[in-house]
């Protein structure tokens, strides 16, 4: 098992600035040619985990952070996967159950927000759970290039 995680890093305003930066170039100038393109870019965790676990950025919960994420170009379609919280552990060692919880707290606040679009428990099996990600996947997709 692993070592619980430790406090934030030093310097979290030029970590906040740099992720900023990354995420908006990112979208700007490679995000933007494959969508043209009409490819499809996926990602796998997003600046909205910045908001639910600074930590893993090296940062504190603060309001820089959350300021940070209003300024940053939104994806099309946010899809959250759900489990239990004893069930996450077992496969996140460094978190422990009530750290899952306050997780799972924000993801649910982000939610009611309208910041997720999709939330998929984890109880079907996957390849169930991936053809629902794919058809709301491409009924974005078909959505967004409509005029195209």
């Amino acid at each position: 098992a692993e070592a619980p995680r430790g406090a934030a890093g030093r310097f979290g305003l030029l970590r906040v600035l740099y992720y900023g930066l990354d995420f908006v170039l990112g979208s700007r100038f490679r995000d933007r040619r494959i969508s043209r393109n009409l490819g499809l870019v996926v990602y796998d965790r997003g600046a909205l985990d910045m908001r639910v676990d600074p930590l893993r950025y090296g940062l504190r919960p603060s309001r820089p952070v959350r300021r940070l994420l209003r300024l940053l170009p939104r994806p099309d379609l946010v899809v959250l996967l759900r489990d239990a919280p004893g069930r996450i552990r077992g496969r996140k060692a460094e978190l422990d159950e009530s750290e899952i919880r306050r997780q799972l707290d924000v993801w649910a606040e982000l939610t009611a927000a309208g910041e997720v679009d999709m939330v998929l428990n984890v109880d079907a099996p996957p390849a169930v759970l991936a053809a629902r990600v794919v058809d709301a996947l491409v009924d974005r997709f078909l959505a967004r290039h409509e005029e195209t």
